[in-house]
């Protein structure tokens, strides 16, 4: 059985924020967050759980930026970060 290792490249339109793998994961990297105030919180390093999207069946992950989200096809997401077609 052949071990291969998984690649990660980092999402650029989310400041670094997350990376996608060649195996379609994605992962929220270890990051210091503001939460207003003038605090600060650290995040860690996690892998995004996947959703089912009920109308259109496609696989998504919520992504933030500035405290607001948005779906991501994650087909969409490796492919334009990975080369994978998808």
């Amino acid at each position: 059985m052949e071990c291969r290792t998984e690649t990660w490249k980092d999402l650029q339109e989310y400041d670094r924020s997350y990376s996608v793998s060649d195996l379609g994961r994605i992962r929220s990297n270890e990051r210091v967050a503001s939460i207003g105030g003038g605090r600060q919180r650290r995040i860690p390093e996690s892998i995004r759980v996947l959703s089912i999207a009920p109308d259109t069946g496609q696989v998504t992950v919520p992504l933030y930026s500035d405290n607001v989200g948005k779906n991501h096809v994650v087909s969409w997401s490796v492919s334009r970060r990975v080369g994978v077609a998808c």
